[in-house]
């Protein structure tokens, strides 16, 4: 497994606790922000994993290690409460890009299925968009209608009917999206598909070592399961399902080392808010 450690801004912890309770207040003023020297704005990064629990190394689970996540956390800050507005992945990411309920905003429904929004809202790529931000997207945006997302990048990878399961196209996009000349900030919305079915055991042989039954715990009580990391009883599948699932999960690490590795190569780092969700 690739191990990386962040090297962050010490206000990163003020800067991410300030942006996360408001982001789309904070950009929608951004437009009349001051444009001094001094005041330079940060980019930003945000990232899904898509029917992803608390199967990391960060939250305690004993299963699996998660280096390259669990660096966010040394260095940034872990929630420990979260909530979501329905478990549902086109409503739940309509709330996240608009900040309205989905009965607010139209999207009750998985987007594929021919829901929609009423209207286009406003969003945060939008927002950020009109306030000078260049934004990009890598996999899938879900929501609809699509054309009422401002992207000036959309991966020429992973549309969202392609998987981004393959993690090195990922991070081959962000260095894509990474080497535009332009000076202005970036908002990069990037979409990982695992732990999400179907369970895919290795993609271009990741994650290099699969587990198996063998590896879960071998109790059949939920409560030994619970301390070993594993948050479920044993499905009618036994334990091959959630194999399955953590190496998913494996390679979702693995994933995002690499996509913070380019963020390094590209010397913006520094200036780089991280978020992931």
């Amino acid at each position: 497994m690739e191990f990386y450690e962040m090297s962050l801004l010490e206000n990163r912890k003020e800067l991410l606790m300030a942006a996360g309770a408001s982001l789309l207040c904070n950009v929608s003023c951004a437009t009349n922000a001051p444009k001094t020297e001094s005041h330079v704005r940060p980019n930003i990064v945000l990232i899904t994993a898509d029917d992803l629990g608390h199967q990391l190394s960060c939250y305690g689970d004993r299963i699996i290690k998660t280096p390259n996540l669990d660096s966010l956390f040394d260095r940034g800050v872990k929630f420990t409460n979260a909530y979501i507005t329905t478990a549902s992945c086109s409503p739940s990411r309509s709330s996240i890009l608009t900040g309205l309920y989905p009965h607010q905003n139209g999207q009750i429904g998985l987007s594929h299925m021919g829901f929609e929004m009423h209207k286009s809202y406003p969003s945060i790529p939008n927002e950020l968009k009109n306030a000078g931000y260049r934004t990009g997207i890598i996999g899938k945006i879900h929501v609809n209608p699509e054309k009422g997302f401002k992207f000036d990048y959309h991966s020429k990878y992973h549309k969202w009917k392609y998987n981004t399961k393959e993690v090195q196209k990922v991070a081959d996009s962000a260095k894509e999206f990474l080497s535009s000349k332009s000076k202005k900030p970036f908002f990069l919305y990037v979409n990982y598909f695992d732990p999400h079915d179907p369970q895919t055991a290795q993609v271009d042989g990741l994650p290099p070592k699969v587990l198996t039954a063998e590896d879960m715990p071998k109790s059949k009580s939920a409560k030994a399961y619970n301390k070993d990391g594993y948050d479920g009883p044993q499905t009618r599948f036994g334990s091959k399902r959630p194999a399955a699932y953590y190496t998913q999960v494996k390679r979702l690490d693995i994933g995002v080392g690499r996509l913070l590795k380019e963020l390094k190569k590209s010397g913006k780092l520094n200036n780089t808010m991280i978020i992931f969700i």
